[in-house]
């Protein structure tokens, strides 16, 4: 079992018991699936499932009784170990976003000392490639783009060594900032490792402050916000983006406010609170309002944020408040006029609008649909689209023998192995 810094006390649980019971991660998972079927439900938990538990990942309620079935453990062991994990990593988080609580870590404050030299044109250069790879990111797989950004962070690295003005050195420990901020969201997102994503979140953090780069850390500290949400941390997903929201500010690009203005909408809706999840959208229209035009703004976050966009986290607040009709509308207002270049960003509103049809009782459209976006996130290896697809397996159960249905299942199993 690898290494752990002793701050994921399920994950370690779940891993040891595994080992003790000489388990593979598919076999437990299937076991899963029959405790579940036992209860009259449907766990979809797969070999990915259990990989993402020993990573960090803390699974709702129901796969907890599950998992503690499959591994032979007392109910009430793994629930107080998901419970200590979940404080651990609040604990951890409050630690980070501490308003000016951060230092920089010993090797990034030994790097910034080194002696060479920097010039506007080189630190110009590699802000330009980041953007690129954050561009990048709506259409490419992980497999292809996380090698290059591994590649720039260690270049970035390694040129902060060289000496420099204040401003240029600055720039460049805001790009590597941005840099590790894209590594950190790849893993979680894209990967499912929250352990390994948390390192680079909280690099990326540390950088940001360091260069006194108030809306890259509101942007980070909003991807921050899903870290802690897919985490299953509710209360300090709203923490979290309240201050993003605060450090970023009005003086941030309107695009920054207002994709962190729709991801505080989600949160709100998450938490069931309408009101608030509408006035944050309408932040987040006002924000972008004032973009006249997109190409004089640099968006320092991944993918693109516009009207499209927006109008997808419209439709998934409307399906968080159990309104699946206006979430369907919404939702194919925004495919329709989604970039097709934007492939993650498609996937996720077509698994979206998958569940708003499902909820409609549109189940055969609902299937086919969630199978479409399962195929992109597939192609993609896009682990949190493939999780949003499972978790609405459970709802399809009326179309046993259903073909869609059956296609649905033959890709669960292919998401399995990865």
């Amino acid at each position: 079992m690898p290494d752990r810094p002793g701050s994921l006390p399920l994950a370690e649980l779940v891993a040891e018991q595994r080992t003790r019971l000489s388990m593979s991660l598919a076999a437990v998972a299937r076991r899963m699936g029959t405790a579940a079927d036992r209860e009259g439900s449907y766990s979809g938990a797969s070999r990915q499932t259990i990989h993402q538990i020993e990573q960090g990942r803390i699974p709702h309620p129901d796969s907890l009784r599950w998992l503690a079935v499959a591994l032979e453990l007392p109910v009430q062991q793994i629930a107080a170990a998901a419970r200590e994990q979940r404080m651990k990593r609040r604990q951890a988080l409050r630690g980070a976003v501490a308003f000016g609580g951060a230092l920089l870590s010993e090797r990034l404050t030994y790097a910034l000392d080194q002696r060479g030299r920097l010039d506007a044109q080189l630190v110009s250069d590699m802000a330009g490639i980041t953007a690129g790879y954050r561009r990048a990111y709506r259409n490419l797989s992980v497999r292809v783009l996380r090698p290059q950004v591994r590649g720039q962070r260690a270049i970035l690295t390694e040129l902060i060594r060289r000496s420099g003005s204040p401003s240029l050195r600055d720039s460049l420990v805001a790009t590597l900032g941005e840099t590790e901020a894209l590594l950190g969201s790849m893993l979680f997102l894209d990967l499912g490792s929250f352990d390994r994503a948390a390192h680079h979140l909280h690099r990326a953090l540390e950088a940001a402050r360091h260069a006194g780069a108030r809306e890259l850390e509101g942007y980070i500290l909003g991807g921050m916000t899903f870290y802690a949400c897919y985490g299953g941390d509710q209360p300090d997903a709203l923490r979290l983006i309240k201050r993003a929201r605060e450090t970023a500010g009005d003086a941030a690009s309107p695009i920054t406010v207002g994709w962190l203005a729709a991801v505080d909408a989600e949160m709100q809706a998450r938490a069931g609170s309408a009101a608030a999840a509408f006035r944050a959208l309408d932040d987040a229209a006002d924000a972008l309002g004032r973009v006249d035009d997109p190409m004089s703004y640099e968006w320092i976050g991944i993918g693109v944020f516009n009207q499209a966009k927006l109008r997808s986290y419209t439709g998934l607040c409307n399906l968080l408040l159990h309104r699946p009709q206006k979430a369907v509308d919404e939702l194919t207002k925004a495919l329709r006029d989604l970039d097709p270049a934007s492939p993650k960003h498609r996937c996720t509103a077509m698994a979206d609008r998958a569940t708003g049809l499902i909820q409609l009782g549109e189940l055969v459209e609902g299937c086919r649909e969630a199978s479409d976006s399962l195929s992109l996130a597939i192609e993609l290896r896009h682990a949190a689209n493939a999780e949003r697809v499972r978790s609405l397996r459970s709802h399809l159960n009326p179309l046993n023998g259903n073909s869609a249905l059956k296609r649905l299942d033959d890709q669960l199993r292919i998401v399995t192995r990865w």
